[in-house]
């Protein structure tokens, strides 16, 4: 549907519809891009054989029945069933799907940008999601199909979810794709002007008989905004087959509902070194006792009762187990979703004693269920990777929206940490996601108290820290986190402490909003009228970090008021040259060099004599991967080298 908006000045009328307002000052905006999207075609660029790969699809006509639930770890959908890629294949956009893993229409191409930037809104065709062809024909085994056999076409379908909401004139649309007039007829249709909280399963029966024909296709299109991340409709479980009975039409499958979750209480991560100095006692109460998944049974006949076995295993990172928790779920599951299965850890904690990878490690918790008869065993395993990492995360690391203090030039919001064990803070990761073109402009105060008036009985503000004229910098990654190093290398922090920003202007900030863990009892904002718990389910994307070293893990360059360093060449075998048009004649320049576990190889100050460059030796590097920090008076950066 038209948004009111002008994309390029981005005159914010039209946001109060395209958006959620949960409070007259805090304001959740859609997205103008894909992030995920982006990096994954940033990092294809340098693998031209993974874009082929990518791009070509298997040219063989398929046979049904066809069937796709979205349930495999990919951002774009299976290239031997479809053959486009316009979709973005996810689980943390929708609510309450049948299986995990969902196909999202939105206004976004496949690189993830808009269809349209230009055109005030723009509205129209946005993404489709086309079959490969398919034989209806025949059999194979020389039966022609006929009406008689009846085939259907089913799917689910969701409005909005935890995305963007379909207005009244959105829509998304079936079609098949005639040949006597070389263009598609629609089949069915949605309209927008809702919000569903549960899909709805759609059925389309083929009754007529020019469709039988080998080579046939169908395909779904979505039509609403072109401007961006907006207008969201979730597509699950299509399938394409010959039904035999009346209740063959029904799925026969037990499927995992979402992914799994975090371990740690409240926390998605914590620093490696900090869980290891707390004592047994207290790395008991840091795990959860139970962990509750969902499961469903899809199909619709209620005499299809299933006896469902569950193992669930954790890993450490060299694959050994660690702990196996068997149980079996003998529930009647009638057809409905989001089945509850909570399975006790045992008293288990993560162990200390595993060899050093220096102040990060990462677990992996699998969870399988079995059940027979089972049609799909795609959906039937999920997988969950809990790190440690140099920073304390609350969030899952994917961002469904942008949030914003709105009109506020002096707004403030701040999270409340809770920190293991008294460190140096190094410095503090930030989400930023597009939603405003001139985001990039915006100026902040990254701000730590220790205390907020009126908050826990505090009288009164206490800040420990702030550095101003800061910028937002957007990162092309799927944990798309700049870093912001603390300018003073000396400030420890322990106990209760709360980090978070202060707004220098009045526009639309965009810091990152995860939908789908809610931490809002731990964030707290002020708009001159004191400090007020946030209102909206979810959380800020703010990561602080701690310890000896700066474990950086971007790829991209992340940057803290300087976005114009260049490195090359970039992969280098025995130098590299560092320019930026800020750097100037007798500037001290300080450069330093770690691997991706943090480990320091180069720390060293340079004065840069009469130009605006410097040349930096590495042909005593092993080859890898490396993060160059650049400090500079008007700002720091990081940017991946590669060492060949």
């Amino acid at each position: 549907m038209k948004k009111n908006y002008h994309l390029l000045s981005f005159t914010f009328l039209l946001i109060a519809v395209a958006t959620t307002v949960f409070a007259q000052e805090e304001k959740l905006l859609p997205l103008q891009s894909n992030m995920q999207l982006k990096q994954f075609w940033h990092s294809a660029r340098s693998n031209n054989a993974h874009i082929a790969n990518k791009s070509q699809a298997v040219n063989d006509t398929l046979k049904i029945p066809v069937i796709d639930d979205f349930s495999y770890d990919d951002l774009f959908p299976a290239s031997n069933i479809w053959a486009d890629s316009n979709v973005f294949v996810n689980s943390t956009f929708p609510m309450h799907p049948p299986s995990v893993g969902v196909a999202t229409f939105d206004g976004m191409d496949k690189y993830g940008n808009p269809y349209n930037n230009v055109t005030q809104g723009a509205s129209g065709l946005c993404d489709s999601l086309t079959s490969k062809p398919i034989n209806l024909y025949d059999d194979g085994q020389g039966n022609l199909y006929q009406l008689s056999d009846s085939i259907w076409l089913s799917f689910y379908m969701e409005r909005k979810g935890y995305g963007n909401s379909v207005e009244p004139g959105d829509s998304i649309v079936l079609q098949f794709y005639d040949t006597a007039t070389l263009s598609w007829e629609e089949m069915w249709s949605l309209s927008g002007g809702t919000q569903d909280t549960l899909f709805t399963r759609y059925t389309v029966k083929i009754t007529d008989a020019k469709w039988f024909y080998n080579g046939f296709r169908f395909r779904f299109v979505n039509y609403g905004s072109q401007s961006g991340n907006l207008d969201h409709w979730h597509l699950d479980y299509v399938i394409l087959r010959k039904v035999f009975s009346p209740y063959d039409n029904n799925i026969d499958d037990v499927a995992w509902s979402y992914r799994s979750a975090s371990l740690l209480n409240n926390y998605t991560s914590v620093p490696w070194n900090h869980y290891k100095a707390l004592s047994a006692t207290d790395k008991a109460a840091l795990m959860h006792t139970t962990q509750t998944l969902y499961y469903s049974n899809i199909n619709q006949n209620p005499a299809n009762i299933r006896l469902v076995s569950n193992i669930d295993g954790i890993y450490d990172q060299s694959g050994n187990q660690l702990q196996l928790t068997p149980g079996t779920n003998t529930n009647n599951i009638f057809p409905q979703r989001d089945t509850t299965y909570v399975y006790s850890l045992n008293s288990f904690v993560f162990p200390d004693n595993l060899p050093p990878v220096g102040d990060a490690y990462e677990f992996n918790i699998v969870n399988r269920l079995s059940t027979t008869p089972d049609n799909n065993r795609n959906n039937d395993t999920i997988r969950y990777k809990q790190v440690f990492r140099s920073y304390y995360a609350y969030d899952d690391g994917t961002a469904e929206a942008g949030y914003s203090l709105y009109p506020s030039p002096t707004g403030k919001f701040a999270m409340r940490f809770n920190l293991l064990q008294t460190d140096t803070i190094r410095g503090v990761r930030l989400c930023f996601t597009p939603v405003s073109p001139n985001m990039s402009s915006n100026l902040f105060r990254l701000t730590i108290w220790s205390a907020l008036a009126g908050v826990a009985g505090a009288p009164s503000d206490v800040v420990i820290y702030q550095q101003s004229n800061l910028h937002p910098a957007l990162v092309d990654e799927v944990n798309g986190f700049a870093y912001y190093a603390i300018s003073d290398t000396d400030l420890i922090l322990s106990g209760q402490v709360y980090i978070g920003i202060v707004q220098q202007t009045s526009n639309y900030y965009g810091f990152g909003f995860d939908s789908n863990t809610d931490n809002n009892s731990r964030m707290y904002y002020n708009t001159n009228f004191g400090w007020t718990q946030s209102t909206i389910p979810g959380t800020w994307m703010i990561r602080p970090v701690f310890g000896d070293s700066t474990l950086i893990t971007s790829s991209q360059e992340i940057s803290m008021g300087q976005d114009d360093i260049n490195v090359f060449p970039n992969p280098a075998y025995d130098f590299i040259t560092i320019t930026s048009q800020n750097f100037n004649p007798g500037e001290k320049i300080s450069v330093k060099l770690y691997n991706l576990q943090g480990k320091e190889f180069l720390n060293q100050e340079v004065i840069l004599q009469g130009d605006d460059k410097l040349n930096m030796p590495i042909e005593k590097l092993s080859n890898g991967i490396y993060m160059l920090r650049i400090e500079s008076d008007s700002g720091v950066a990081v940017k991946k080298i590669v060492k060949l």
